[in-house]
């Protein structure tokens, strides 16, 4: 767990840069000329540096070193490059992969049959290696005393394989039944993390229109007569008024939610375009070096829409395969079957600007 301290709640603002304040000449020091010294130099007054603290959250797991052009991390302890003008956005990407932690939570049936779930470790982890991650799970169990275990749930991933493989040697050692059934069923791969997986790959295939989307959504929800603008755009269009949902990047299903509502309000999204200068100024600023991507075409819209009838098969699936509160083990085949024969019948309709698969054997 990461035991540092935070820093003075007054210096996590959200300024991303460290900024060096000037002192001017008092008032009876304008207008004098310099004075001459007896060498014929100029004796000039140092100009004093007023250094303003950081605000930025990210120095709260940060600390500068002497020469300021260097900082330490507080997790892994590690010196990164950080000047004062250059930003925080290293710091953020290293804090992503450094600051990471690990939720542990047991699922059992009690004495009177029912399915349990308690939350029994959330350790930070110092890097994603399988040893770490194997060590950390180990010693979570022996906190809580458990001997005996099933199987251990985790995302599709090497490192996690690697984990699973030491944690299986290691708690074998214990005794002859502390893994059920001799370990058989021990790793078992997230079934919803795999839908995850599948589902991105599609999602990178119209990454720019889902991209403009969010950019118009975003223009809309950063100001109240930005919103207004829009709502009398739907009133124009005779829809019903309703709230465009922003998405969170690493859930896609929040993406499809997004995609789902926005592709109802398309044609207010239309009128923007058409009717108001200032939505339209805010797609041709620049954005980490390249003009915004926006606004949303009829060629994005239509690839949404195409897009949206594939991911609708693997929404529902999630939501069978992730319930909490339920047994839901058994359904993940059936799931998988489902998806694999609505796949099959999208596939053979007809769709015109589905590409065609290029002559096997060409003249």
């Amino acid at each position: 767990m990461d035991s540092s301290s935070p820093p003075n709640k007054a210096n996590r603002d959200n300024e991303e840069h460290e900024q060096e304040e000037v002192i001017t000449p008092t008032p009876d020091q304008r207008g004098k000329r310099k004075q001459t010294q007896e060498n014929g130099a100029t004796s000039e007054q140092p100009k004093a540096k007023k250094i303003i603290p950081p605000r930025s959250d990210v120095w709260t797991h940060f600390t500068r070193r002497e020469n300021r052009d260097k900082c330490v991390c507080h997790h892994c302890k590690k010196d990164y490059s950080c000047p004062s003008k250059s930003g925080t956005k290293n710091m953020w990407n290293h804090l992503e992969i450094c600051s990471s932690y690990m939720v542990i939570t047991a699922h059992y049936i009690d004495a009177q049959w029912r399915l349990k779930k308690l939350i029994i470790g959330f350790k930070y982890v110092t890097d994603h290696k399988g040893k770490t991650i194997a060590k950390v799970l180990l010693e979570c169990l022996t906190d809580w005393g458990i001997e005996k275990v099933f199987c251990v749930s985790v995302d599709k991933a090497t490192a996690n394989s690697n984990a699973l493989s030491l944690f299986e040697s290691s708690f074998s050692l214990l005794s002859e039944d502390s893994l059920v059934m001799k370990g058989d069923f021990l790793h078992m791969r997230c079934a919803g993390h795999i839908i995850n997986l599948i589902v991105r790959d599609g999602f990178n295939k119209i990454d720019d229109s889902v991209t403009a989307v969010r950019n118009a959504i975003l223009y809309f929800r950063s100001g109240g007569r930005r919103q207004e603008a829009f709502d009398l755009k739907v009133d124009s269009g005779r829809m019903t008024r309703g709230s465009l949902p922003l998405d969170v990047k690493t859930r896609w299903n929040s993406t499809y939610l997004m995609l789902l509502r926005a592709v109802k309000y398309k044609v207010a999204f239309d009128k923007m375009e058409l009717e108001d200068k200032l939505y339209n100024d805010h797609f041709l600023e620049y954005e980490n070096g390249a003009k915004r991507i926006g606004p949303p075409s009829m060629a994005d819209w239509r690839a949404i829409e195409r897009l949206n009838r594939f991911r609708i098969i693997f929404y529902d699936a999630t939501l069978v395969v992730s319930a909490s509160t339920t047994l839901n083990a058994h359904k993940c085949y059936g799931e998988i079957v489902n998806i694999a024969s609505e796949l099959q019948l999208l596939c053979t309709n007809y769709d015109s600007e589905k590409p065609e698969k290029p002559d096997p054997n060409p003249n």
